[in-house]
């Protein structure tokens, strides 16, 4: 029974790491990750992007020491506020524990780096009594500029490893120093962009990252796709044609929407099918297709019902496929 309940632990932790960011376990978009670099990831599909070795589950800083955790095991958190291995050993003493480890709060915890100088540590972080703890400010001054270790950037930049960067657009520091922006991985569409402080997605035209996982690219087909149609928050009733919808209500009168004009003459759209009425005959454009004009089969009707008529009856033509 122990035999098959560890083997069943094993199992979780194997599938979990050979699985990766394109399957259903949940690696992606859950919280940041401080990488053994030293660098805070968007998430852990940024860290194996980058080729990052996990320290630990949140932001880097603070003094927390790297943790190397099975996915297996859950997460606690120790009196000075790091995570550590909910299924690390229970000891009483230091001498229980592996030569890099130490007693704390009952369990063996990887001893907290030694430093004698502030540049023995990481960027984000100052020697205090022999241990690497976060320097207070972050690295943010409060004269209206940021520094780190002298250096003065402007207000709208932000003092990184001996560089003024902006955070608003720098991947390898997005939104603050070391958070690296994953990228689509396996030659997904896309890149790593930094958006206004928060990592995401460039796309290529005609195509979007709707579901906002970075590992699995721009995975829709924005050109063509009626539920993702021109952007991912807009389906089409209907047939998406280069990022634009021809909805299959045009066939009917309810479908169109008079934008301007009069009983006689008028103008109006039906998605992103336009139209125009008026003394010379009725001109439709179709997306996709030449601009068509015609004659309505029928005389004496109102300026929509002619519309409806003519440019319905053109989609009818050039789609035979609209549902």
């Amino acid at each position: 029974m122990i035999r098959g309940l560890a083997l069943g632990v094993w199992g979780v932790w194997l599938v979990s790491s050979v699985a990766g960011c394109a399957s259903s376990v949940d690696l992606c978009g859950e919280s940041a990750v401080c990488g053994q670099d030293g660098r805070t990831y968007h998430d852990r599909c940024a860290a194996l992007a980058a080729g990052a070795e996990i320290a630990y589950i949140g932001a880097c800083g603070g003094g927390c020491p790297p943790l190397s955790c099975e996915l297996a095991c859950t997460l606690a958190t120790d009196e000075s506020g790091c995570p550590r291995c909910a299924c690390a050993r229970a000891c009483g003493a230091d001498r229980e524990c592996g030569a890099s480890e130490e007693c704390k709060e009952g369990f063996c915890t990887p001893r907290t780096p030694a430093c004698g100088r502030d540049d023995e540590c990481r960027p984000d972080q100052r020697c205090a009594e022999g241990r690497c703890v976060a320097r207070e400010d972050g690295g943010v001054a409060h004269d209206g500029g940021a520094h780190d270790g002298g250096l003065t950037c402007p207000t709208d930049r932000l003092a990184c490893s001996d560089e003024c960067v902006n955070p608003r657009e720098d991947v390898t520091n997005c939104g603050g120093c070391g958070v690296v922006c994953g990228g689509p991985i396996g030659g997904a569409r896309g890149e790593a962009a930094c958006l206004g402080g928060s990592c995401g997605l460039r796309c290529p035209d005609g195509y979007g990252d709707c579901d906002g996982v970075a590992a699995n690219g721009c995975e829709k087909h924005t050109d063509t796709d009626p539920f993702y149609c021109g952007r991912c928050d807009r389906r089409c009733e209907g047939q998406c044609r280069g990022g634009e919808c021809i909805p299959s209500s045009c066939r009917e009168e309810g479908g169109w929407t008079i934008t301007s004009g009069t009983e006689e003459s008028c103008t109006a759209t039906c998605g992103d099918v336009r139209a125009e009425h008026g003394d010379t005959g009725t001109i439709c454009r179709i997306p996709g297709e030449p601009e068509r004009s015609c004659t309505p089969p029928i005389l004496f009707v109102s300026c929509l019902e002619t519309i409806t008529l003519c440019c319905g009856g053109l989609i009818a033509e050039v789609l035979p496929g609209l549902p």
